[in-house]
């Protein structure tokens, strides 16, 4: 009997507004990154939220 393991990891950032999965659970044109613009520091020197100077992008600024 083999004993090999594979572990495995999938993960999926919902950083995606126009996923039809997120429209139809959160509402339209919802994402995760709403959570990161509502973070709130939790204990002192944590600097929340944590925004890049652009804002949430995902395709180029051509």
């Amino acid at each position: 009997m083999s004993r090999d393991v594979t572990i495995a990891c999938y993960y999926f950032p919902n950083y995606h507004p126009t996923d039809p999965r997120n429209n139809r659970i959160k509402g339209h044109g919802w994402s995760e990154w709403e959570l990161v613009k509502q973070a709130q520091p939790r204990f002192p020197g944590h600097q929340q939220p944590n925004l890049p100077l652009w804002g949430y992008r995902i395709r180029p600024w051509n």
